[in-house]
């Protein structure tokens, strides 16, 4: 999969770095494997994933702020790589910002590969926090999944995967599954 080769790359700049996934719909999982799927804590929130993920925490600097983030990768036999990342600032990000905070990651990820085409981005709202679901592309590789921005953390939950599995990945589900506290 190409997400882990840039992850740590992307990152470093605001959050996660990474190329294409994409949207399956709430169905694909039927509720006895998500109740089977692992649900895992990270920095206030909890996240259902099809098995324990690998970790990883981090300190970085962005223009002259420091923040910590933290990354959870959990792979599905060669299939699928699902992502949870959560960054920490210092300050809260405004609410009149945030918005365009979410804009800019996403044209952000999608410019770290020529080939990369954001085909969708749809804002929405993720338990009273604003959020954007979306679908970048690179060729066959789909990159999918939802930014949820909470006072001073942002949240991504993604998916990434080769087109052919795509109808077959409960990436809503996956994405639904996040419960902030």
């Amino acid at each position: 999969m190409y997400l882990l080769s840039q992850l740590a790359l992307l990152i470093t700049c605001f959050s996660a770095g990474l190329e294409p996934v994409a949207q399956a719909p709430l169905e694909a999982l039927k509720t006895s494997e998500l109740n089977q799927w692992k649900t895992i804590r990270s920095k206030r929130c909890t996240l259902k994933m099809p098995n324990v993920p690998y970790a990883s925490s981090h300190t970085n600097q962005v223009r002259g702020e420091q923040f910590n983030y933290d990354v959870l990768v959990a792979p599905v036999d060669n299939k699928a790589v699902y992502i949870l990342l959560v960054a920490e600032y210092p300050k809260p990000i405004p609410q009149s910002n945030q918005q365009t905070s979410l804009e800019q990651f996403l044209t952000w990820i999608t410019s770290q590969n020529p080939e990369n085409r954001l085909d969708r981005a749809i804002l929405i709202r993720h338990q009273g926090h604003q959020g954007v679901d979306f679908v970048i592309r690179n060729g066959s590789i789909y990159f999918s999944g939802r930014l949820v921005i909470a006072d001073s953390r942002v949240y991504l939950m993604a998916v990434e995967c080769e087109e052919a599995q795509v109808k077959n990945l409960p990436v809503s589900a996956y994405v639904e599954s996040l419960e902030l506290f």
